[in-house]
C-alpha cells in the first residue's frame, strides 16, 4: 500500500476496476475495510497469470480471458469441514427427513442441494446425513460452488486432517475410509453425490437442466453473508423458487434472515431458524403471501399492504421430539390452529413462569404473524423482567420486523442480565451491523469468541438452541475478517 494513503485506499485505481468485476460478477459486498483483502487476492492472481499490471489484470477479467470465479473464492473464507454445525444436521436427520417422507409418495427419492459447497466435505456429510435418516438410497445430493478448482477437490473425494478438526471428528473418522494420510469417501456415498459449477449470483436456477428445481432440501450456508443486500434478495427468492411443495431450506447463523424477502415460512428450532415452502393445498393467504421488505437506511417507504384476513395460517407442525406439558397444550394448539383469540385466553398458564413464557414466545414466533409473536414476546418480558431467554428471544422478534434499534435495546438488556452469553453476544453483533456500527459489531464477535475460547469445542452453549462453543467461533473469527478485526485477539 501506498505510504500515506488513508485506510482501505487501492495502491492502483485499476483495483478498483478488479473489485467492481468481483462484485458484478458473485454480487459480494466489498466495504473499504476489505479492500487491502482483496487487493492482495488480486496481486496473488496476477502473479499466477503472470502479469504486473493491474490495469491488463483488470481488462483481462472484463473481456473473460481470466476467471473471475477464482478471485472470487480467494476473497471469501472457504470454511467447511465434515459434520459441521451437528444441531441443523441433527434437525435435517431427525425432523425434516421424517417430515419430508410423511408429505412425500412411498418410493420417493428425496433430492438436497449443497449451494455454495466448496470443497464438497458438506455435501458429503448431507448423503451421510440423509443415510442416517434411513433414507440413503433414496436420496440424491447435488453440490455447486462458483469455484472450479474446489469442485475437481470435491469430486476427487479425498481429504487431509483439516477437513475433519470439528467437534464431530470422531464421527467422520468412523464413517470415512483411511487410506494413508488421506481421508476417501465411501464409494456408496459418493455414488449419490455430483457436483456442478453454479454461480448464485446468475439467474441461471432454478432449472431442471441444473438440477436446481423441484428439490426438498436446500442447504445454503455461510455463503449468503458476503452477498449485497438487494443479491441475497434475489438469491432468495430464486432458492425458495427451487424447493419443490413443502420443501426446506437451511442458512447459517451468520447469514442475513430470509423471512422477508421470499414467501418463506421461517421457522424457530434447536438449530435456529429454517426456512418452509408451504406446500400445496396451504391456505392462499400463507401460500401466496407478499415477502416483507426490510426497512433500513437507504429504503424507501412503501404504502403497506393490506393485512391478511384473520386468523393467520399455522405454521407447518414438525414432529416433535416430546409432548408439551398438559398446562400448554391448550396454548399450543390454539397456535397451530391460528385462533389468537384461543391464545390470549390461555397465555395466563403459560407466562406464570420464564420456562412456560418462554414456550409460548417460540411457539408464537413459528406461527407466521412476528407482529402478534412481538405482543406476546413483551406480555412475557414484562411479566418475567429478570429472565435473560425473554428478552433474548423478544430481540430476535424485534429484529424480524425491522425494528433494530429496539431488537439492540432488548438484547442488551439480556446481556446485563447475563454478560457471559455468547448467543446474546451474537445477536448484538449482528444488529450492530445491520445498525452500520462496525466497531461495535467487531467488539461483540471478539466477545463471542472470547467467551467460546474458555470452553471445549463441543460445549453446549446456554440458550444456543443445541449450538457448541467451536462452530460459534468460527463463525466470529469469519465476521471478524469480514469486518476487518480478524487479526484483533483483544
Amino acid at each position: 500500500m501506498t505510504t500515506g494513503s488513508p485506510p482501505g485506499a487501492w495502491s492502483h485505481p485499476a483495483f478498483a476496476d478488479v473489485a467492481a468485476e468481483v462484485a458484478r460478477h458473485a454480487g459480494l459486498r466489498i466495504p473499504a475495510h476489505r479492500r487491502p483483502e482483496v487487493e492482495q487476492a488480486a496481486r496473488r492472481a496476477m502473479r499466477a497469470a503472470g502479469l504486473t499490471d493491474p490495469r491488463a489484470y483488470a481488462e483481462r477479467l472484463r473481456d473473460g480471458r481470466l476467471a473471475v470465479a477464482d478471485l472470487v473464492t480467494a476473497v471469501t473464507v472457504g470454511e467447511t469441514y465434515f459434520f459441521r454445525d451437528p444441531a441443523q444436521l441433527a434437525l435435517v436427520r431427525d425432523r425434516v427427513v421424517p417430515a419430508l417422507a410423511a408429505s412425500r409418495p412411498a418410493g420417493h427419492a428425496l433430492r438436497a442441494w449443497s449451494a455454495a459447497c466448496a470443497t464438497g466435505e458438506e455435501a458429503y456429510t448431507l448423503a451421510f446425513t440423509l443415510e442416517q435418516a434411513g433414507v440413503g438410497e433414496r436420496s440424491r445430493v447435488l453440490g455447486t460452488d462458483i469455484s472450479r478448482p474446489a469442485l475437481a477437490r470435491a469430486r476427487a473425494g479425498a481429504y487431509g486432517e483439516w477437513s475433519l478438526r470439528g467437534p464431530e471428528r470422531a464421527t467422520a473418522a468412523r464413517l470415512l475410509l483411511r487410506e494413508g494420510e488421506r481421508w476417501m469417501v465411501p464409494p456408496r456415498i459418493r455414488a449419490r453425490v455430483r457436483f456442478e459449477y453454479l454461480n448464485l449470483a446468475d439467474d441461471t436456477y432454478p432449472s431442471p437442466r441444473t438440477g436446481t428445481a423441484g428439490v426438498d432440501l436446500v442447504l445454503c450456508r455461510n455463503a449468503l453473508m458476503y452477498l449485497e443486500r438487494e443479491v441475497v434478495a434475489a438469491v432468495a427468492r430464486r432458492l425458495h423458487a427451487a424447493l419443490a411443495p413443502g420443501g426446506w431450506l437451511l442458512t447459517g447463523l451468520a447469514d442475513p434472515p430470509l423471512g422477508g424477502l421470499a414467501p418463506f415460512e421461517p421457522i424457530s428450532t434447536a438449530a435456529g431458524v429454517v426456512y418452509h415452502r408451504p406446500p400445496h393445498g396451504a391456505p392462499a393467504a400463507q401460500r401466496d403471501r407478499p415477502a416483507r421488505r426490510p426497512v433500513g437506511p437507504g429504503t424507501a417507504a412503501r404504502p403497506a399492504a393490506a393485512p391478511p384476513p384473520p386468523p393467520p395460517p399455522p405454521a407447518p407442525v414438525l414432529p416433535a421430539p416430546a409432548a408439551p406439558p398438559p398446562d400448554t397444550a391448550g396454548a399450543l394448539d390454539a397456535l397451530r390452529r391460528g385462533d389468537w383469540q384461543a391464545v390470549v385466553d390461555r397465555a395466563g398458564a403459560l407466562l406464570a413462569t420464564p420456562e412456560g413464557a418462554a414456550t409460548l414466545v417460540r411457539a408464537a414466533a413459528n406461527a407466521g404473524d412476528p407482529a402478534r409473536a412481538e405482543a406476546l414476546a413483551a406480555r412475557a418480558v414484562e411479566a418475567h423482567p429478570l429472565a435473560p431467554e425473554l428478552h433474548l428471544l423478544h430481540a430476535a422478534i424485534l429484529a424480524e420486523l425491522g425494528r433494530v434499534e429496539v431488537a439492540l435495546e432488548a438484547v442488551r438488556r439480556c446481556l446485563y442480565l447475563d454478560p457471559g452469553l455468547a448467543v446474546a453476544h451474537a445477536q448484538l453483533a449482528g444488529l450492530l451491523a445491520r445498525a452500520g456500527d462496525a466497531v461495535g459489531a467487531r467488539r461483540s464477535w471478539r466477545n463471542v469468541r472470547r467467551i467460546c475460547a474458555a470452553l471445549p469445542p463441543d460445549a453446549p452453549l446456554p440458550l444456543g438452541d443445541g449450538r457448541c462453543a467451536g462452530p460459534l467461533s468460527e463463525v466470529a473469527s469469519a465476521q471478524l475478517e469480514l469486518l476487518g478485526g480478524g487479526d484483533d485477539r483483544g
